[in-house]
């Protein structure tokens, strides 16, 4: 790849210019605070596990459904999410009760703990910017990340920012990167798509004719994955090595 055939770098974002969420911490804070303090210790295993049934329960959800592209659960459809979560858990009495109690937490818990912004993603971000790459985002999420990008400061340095978790749209389908390109006016071959995983981002930016860069920085065991059209970097901040 010559830098001089780049125009527009596209971002990821959990574990990419944010930090992982730390899932498993989020569920024993929630547990505790709705009164299940019996689980409070359950181990992080656990944790991922039951929160990966739900996810199950809710993507055969969406295809049944035939929910669009940018659909976003109702508080009804999370107390379900939060039923499997909690049933995986052990929970039998009272189910509803706590996974309605679950939800009325969960925005505050998230403000507590949601990931901080990586070490030198802002300063990359301004950087790339000021040497005129077009920037983006397109990440794997329910729900539009533009509240919390504005409230860190980088919100503006973006010209596109697409997201879903839908089957079918989200990563590894190119679906997204194909939207941000036609919304930047740029060709997919001139165009960089930087993610954490070599599944999901690796392999949409290939599907999409978009040359890959993999962050390794919280995810390390991705680099022994990563194809030869990947390109594998450590932190973000190598950003500005290859794009000068």
């Amino acid at each position: 790849m010559k830098e001089e055939d780049i125009d527009a770098i596209i971002f990821d974002l959990g574990a990419t210019l944010y930090n992982s969420l730390n899932l498993a911490h989020a569920t024993r804070s929630l547990l505790t605070n709705i009164g299940l303090d019996h689980l409070c210790y359950v181990e992080d295993p656990y944790c991922i596990k039951a929160n990966e049934e739900a996810d199950v329960w809710i993507d055969e959800y969406m295809v049944k459904e035939g929910v669009g592209v940018h659909w976003e659960p109702d508080t009804e459809t999370w107390v379900e999410y939060n039923k499997v979560v909690l049933k995986t858990l052990g929970v039998k009495e009272d189910i509803h009760h706590y996974a309605k109690k679950y939800q009325e937490h969960w925005e505050e818990i998230y403000e507590q703990i949601r990931s901080p912004l990586l070490e030198g993603s802002k300063e990359t971000i301004h950087q790339l910017h000021a040497r005129g790459y077009t920037l983006a985002i397109a990440s794997n999420r329910l729900g539009d990340p533009s509240p919390y990008l504005e409230k860190d400061g980088i919100l503006d340095y973006f010209k596109a920012i697409e997201y879903t978790a839908v089957p079918g749209y989200r990563k590894p389908s190119p679906y997204m990167l194909h939207r941000v390109a036609d919304e930047i006016g740029i060709n997919p071959m001139r165009c960089v798509y930087v993610g954490n995983y070599v599944h999901y981002d690796v392999e949409a930016a290939i599907r999409a004719d978009m040359k890959p860069v993999l962050v390794t920085k919280c995810n390390p065991e991705e680099a022994e994955k990563a194809p030869e059209e990947a390109i594998v970097i450590e932190e973000i901040k190598e950003l500005l090595d290859l794009f000068k």
